[in-house]
């Protein structure tokens, strides 16, 4: 605007020393950067993790794995999301910290650290775009470092909340930026609410079930709010786990739970 009054005026602008080009690649520049700094933050937090080169260990040979379920009936979860709102900390990560106390426990190693799926679409401009944004973030928590639950369950909010600031950052950079082959073997995944496995339409109705034959992690938990009760999915190995130590694993994942509430 200054520019169109000096020459309305038939006076002389003086000639610019930068132009959009010059701008855009400043801009370009700079998300370089922040992208880095992001990237340095991941190494930072992670370069005390116990994480496993290894991509299978080298017990594996067939890769096959069995799946258990787990049920959080409606009376513990209201006590759950009681908690969760008295403490303003999210049920995710409730959920993600007594599985972190549960893994330390059996496999006695306060450091751990597990997988978690991100959209990927924290950007609006892809919100309407047609694709797999996904993107698995490495969660580490040392609990030598925390004195009780609660201390537990904010500072796994804290690393979550830490992590989608830093979503962005695919795992095999950080990877890359480590030299590492793995950041983690074990993958948690919660899902807020949905009404139903099925979707029903006038005159017919779809239901989808997923087989999987081979594993990706050496034990995944996957959990979905349906029709007001928390269910749980663990898919293992079964080279490294067997029927009665998931079902340890499952008893033991529930103390914790009402541990954390009572506290």
């Amino acid at each position: 605007m200054k520019n169109d009054v000096t020459l309305y005026n038939k006076q002389e602008v003086p000639e610019s020393t930068i132009d959009y080009t010059d701008y855009s690649e400043w801009y370009n520049q700079q998300i370089k950067i922040n992208h880095q700094l992001k990237l340095q933050e991941w190494v930072n937090e992670l370069k005390d993790a116990p994480i496993n080169l290894e991509v299978l260990p080298a017990t594996i040979k067939s890769n096959t794995v069995s799946s258990m379920g787990l049920a959080i009936d409606s009376t513990l979860l209201e006590k759950l999301e009681k908690y969760s709102a008295k403490e303003n900390v999210s049920l995710f990560s409730v959920l993600l910290a007594a599985y972190f106390k549960t893994t330390s426990a059996i496999e006695k190693n306060d450091k751990q650290v597990v997988g978690i799926p991100v959209s990927g679409r924290d950007f609006g401009n892809v919100n309407n775009v047609i694709g797999l944004f996904r993107n698995s973030l490495p969660i580490y928590v040392d609990l030598s470092k925390v004195r009780n639950d609660s201390e537990l369950v904010l500072k796994t909010q804290s690393r979550i909340l830490s992590a989608m600031e830093k979503q962005e950052i695919q795992t095999y950079e950080i990877e890359e930026a480590m030299g590492e082959n793995n950041l983690f073997n074990n993958y948690f995944i919660y899902q807020d609410s949905i009404s139903s496995d099925n979707f029903k339409m006038d005159g017919l109705e779809i239901q989808t079930e997923l087989i999987r034959k081979q594993g990706m992690f050496n034990i995944k938990w996957e959990f979905v709010k349906i029709d007001g009760c928390l269910q749980a999915l663990i898919e293992y190995r079964n080279e490294l786990f067997n029927e009665s130590e998931i079902m340890y694993l499952k008893k033991y994942f529930l103390e914790i739970l009402k541990g954390i509430i009572k506290e």
